[in-house]
C-alpha cells in the first residue's frame, strides 16, 4: 500500500531561504507529523529555464527545484516549468498516494492556474496556501501595474478554483470564506526547534531585528510605504538613548551603507548611536548566524503599520523569535494578538501614540536581567507556531 504524501509548490528557496520556504518547512513538519509524506517543488538560480533538478533530501523531506527567474520578464515564461512539474508529480504518484498539492507565491498566476487544472484533471485534492496580499510599490509602473494584476488574479480567480484555501491570517480566511471557500487558519510554523533552557545575556538590554525593511538601493521618499518601520524603532531608541538609557540594537539584514542610503535623514541619528555603541549593522548573515542572535536577544523588535499587506500577511519573524524563546516588541497587525498576550509573550506599540509607546518601550529597556530571564521562561511555553500541534487540524483538512 502507497504511503500518502503532500506536494507543495511555489516560489520559495527551501529549505529556509525565505519567508515562504520557511512557511512551506512549517507546514511540512506538521503533515509530517500528520503521516503524510511531504515533497516539496521550490526555486533555485543553479537551475536553467526549462529544467528541473534532481532529487534532494533534507531531513525526512524531498524537494527538486526549477529554475529561478532571474527578473519579472522570465516569470511568465512558465510553459516548460509547468512541463516540468507535471512530470515530477507523474513520477512521485508512482511512488506515493498523492493526497493532494498545495501552492503558494508560484511565479505567476497563469503557472498556478496550470497547477490547478492538472490537479483537477487528475483528480487530486488541489489545496492554495494564502500568506499575503501585497501591493507592489517598487517606483516601476510598469512592474507595479503587471504584479498587481498577477497577485489580483491569483487570489482572485486561481484560488478560487481550488478544493480549499490554508490562510496565514483571519485577515485572508474572511475574505475567501465570503467567497464560499473551505479554509483552514494556520498561522506560521517555526521549522525551529526550542531550546532547552535560556542562553546567557548581556547586562544591558539586547534588542534584534533581522529583515529588510524596504526595497534597497535607493533614498525611500514615503517611509512609510516600507513594510517594516525600521526607521521609527531606531528613532524611538535614539529618543530613549538621549533620556540616558542604554542598550544594544543588533541589525541584520542589511549594512549602516544601506540604511543611509534608503533612509538619509536619519543618518546624523545613526552616526550618534553608532558612536555610543548602541546600534550595530551586520548586513546579511547566513540563517543558522541570525538564528543564534535571535536565541541570544532579549527582544525581537517588529514594528509596522497597518495596513492590507500588513493585516493579510503574518511575520514570520514573530513565530521564529518566539519559537527561539526571545519575546517581542510588534505593534497590533495581523493577528498576533490572537496568538500573544501584551505584558508577556510581546509588548505592543501603537506608533500613533508616540509617547506612550516611548514610555512601554523605556520601560522595557530598564528590566534587570532576572526579569528579562523570567519572560523568556514563559516565551518558552508558547505553543502558538510549533507545527505538530496543527497536525490533526491539517489531516482533517485533507478528508
Amino acid at each position: 500500500m502507497k504511503i500518502d504524501a503532500v506536494i507543495y509548490i511555489g516560489n520559495y528557496k527551501f529549505p529556509m531561504g525565505d519567508a515562504i520556504a520557511k512557511r512551506a518547512l512549517g507546514l511540512g513538519k506538521a503533515f509530517s507529523h500528520a503521516g503524510y509524506k511531504v515533497l516539496f517543488i521550490d526555486e533555485s538560480d543553479a537551475v536553467s529555464r526549462g529544467d528541473i533538478s534532481e532529487v534532494k533530501k533534507y531531513e525526512e523531506f524531498e524537494y527538486c527545484s526549477i529554475h529561478h527567474s532571474a527578473n519579472s520578464v522570465e516569470h511568465y515564461f512558465y510553459w516548460s516549468d509547468l512541463k516540468k512539474i507535471k512530470n515530477q508529480i507523474e513520477v512521485w504518484s508512482k511512488q506515493y498516494s498523492v493526497a493532494a498539492i498545495i501552492f503558494c507565491g508560484t511565479k505567476c498566476a497563469f503557472l498556478a492556474k496550470g497547477i490547478v487544472d492538472y490537479a483537477k484533471r487528475k483528480k487530486i485534492s488541489i489545496i492554495a496556501d494564502s500568506m499575503d496580499w501585497l501591493t507592489s510599490q517598487t517606483g516601476n509602473f510598469l512592474f507595479d501595474a503587471l504584479k498587481q494584476l498577477d497577485t489580483t488574479l491569483e487570489i482572485k480567480v486561481v484560488n478560487q478554483k481550488t478544493d480549499g484555501v490554508i490562510c496565514i491570517s483571519e485577515f485572508l480566511e474572511k475574505y475567501y470564506k465570503t467567497k464560499k471557500k473551505r479554509t483552514l487558519l494556520i498561522p506560521p510554523l517555526s521549522p525551529y526547534k526550542r531550546p532547552e533552557k535560556i542562553e546567557s545575556q548581556s547586562k544591558k538590554v539586547r534588542l534584534i531585528y533581522a529583515g529588510v525593511p524596504c526595497r534597497l538601493g535607493k533614498k525611500l521618499v514615503n517611509p512609510g510605504t516600507a513594510k517594516d518601520r525600521l526607521d521609527l524603532a531606531i528613532q524611538m531608541l535614539y529618543e530613549i538613548s538621549n533620556e540616558g538609557v542604554d542598550f544594544e540594537f543588533i541589525i541584520y539584514g542589511l549594512s549602516k551603507e544601506q540604511y543611509d542610503i534608503v533612509f538619509s535623514e536619519q543618518r546624523e541619528v545613526i552616526n550618534d548611536l553608532v558612536r555610543k555603541k548602541k546600534i550595530f549593522f551586520y548586513g546579511k548573515q547566513s540563517e543558522a548566524i541570525v538564528r543564534e542572535a535571535v536565541k541570544l536577544a532579549d527582544f525581537t523588535i517588529l514594528l509596522r503599520e497597518r495596513n492590507r499587506t500588513s493585516m493579510a500577511g503574518f511575520p514570520t519573524k514573530i513565530a521564529e523569535s518566539i519559537t527561539l524563546g526571545t519575546p517581542v516588541i510588534t505593534t497590533d497587525t495581523s493577528d498576533i494578538k490572537r496568538y500573544l498576550e501584551d505584558g508577556k509573550s510581546a509588548t505592543f506599540l501603537n506608533l500613533y501614540e508616540w509617547e506612550e509607546a516611548k514610555k512601554k518601550l523605556r520601560n522595557l529597556l530598564l528590566l534587570d536581567e532576572k526579569a528579562r530571564r523570567e519572560r523568556k521562561k514563559s516565551v518558552l511555553k508558547n505553543n502558538s507556531f510549533v507545527p505538530e500541534y496543527y497536525a490533526e487540524l491539517l489531516k482533517n483538512f485533507l478528508r
